[in-house]
């Protein structure tokens, strides 16, 4: 029996899932939105390719953060126009690229509701699900701008979540980075690590109840 079918034979009240990394490998689309990433900022100041990426590159130093949204939205732009041009323009051809992992696979089977909570945009997310016929098999996306532009592993990040671990109820959360796992674990969640082919457990976040 794999950790998977372990889980599922629980009474789960919530589902929670990240996107890239965990139902999706989107490596090669993450390289085609830093490329339009770099044409927005190379616009957005007046210059070239290059230094467009230079620019974007310090932008994310200078507000401490990993994600160009967060940092654009910390330095006062609007960032409706900059996810329009980046992770919404990268077309059907390039989303196509993607893969669902073998996780992906089974969602249909686990029984409980369902959500995403990734540190993209949500509407990248709900595109990448409906390319592959899987927005359905979910309750509701919630991404950087639902989380008040506060990403995982932060606390805050997990919002969504605390209504119903307050309630007592179990929630399982999946996540490809061991961080998030660890956040999600600490909050009261079962919390397990996709490693690409197989769920796995982090340090003593063992139990199953």
């Amino acid at each position: 029996m794999t950790e998977l079918d372990r889980l599922a034979a629980l009474h789960t009240d919530l589902w929670v899932f990240d996107n890239d990394g965990t139902l999706f490998d989107v490596s090669h689309l993450e390289r085609v939105i830093e490329h339009l990433m770099d044409e927005f900022f190379a616009k957005l100041f007046n210059t070239n390719f290059v230094e467009g990426r230079s620019i974007r590159i310090e932008y994310k130093k200078r507000y401490s953060t990993r994600s160009t949204v967060v940092a654009l939205h910390r330095g006062g732009i609007a960032v409706e126009s900059f996810i329009r041009e980046t992770y919404l323009a990268v077309g059907h051809e390039a989303i196509s690229t993607c893969s669902p992992t073998a996780l992906a696979s089974l969602v249909s089977k686990l029984p409980g509701r369902k959500i995403v909570l990734t540190n993209n945009p949500s509407e990248f997310t709900l595109q990448v699900l409906r390319k592959f016929g899987l927005d359905h098999m979910f309750d509701s996306i919630y991404g950087i701008r639902e989380l008040n532009f506060i990403m995982k592993p932060e606390h805050e990040a997990f919002a969504p979540l605390k209504a119903v671990l307050a309630e007592k109820k179990r929630v399982i959360f999946i996540d490809d980075v061991a961080e998030n796992v660890i956040a999600a674990a600490r909050l009261g969640c079962i919390a397990r690590r996709w490693n690409g082919k197989r769920l796995v457990k982090i340090g003593g976040n063992n139990a199953l109840s």
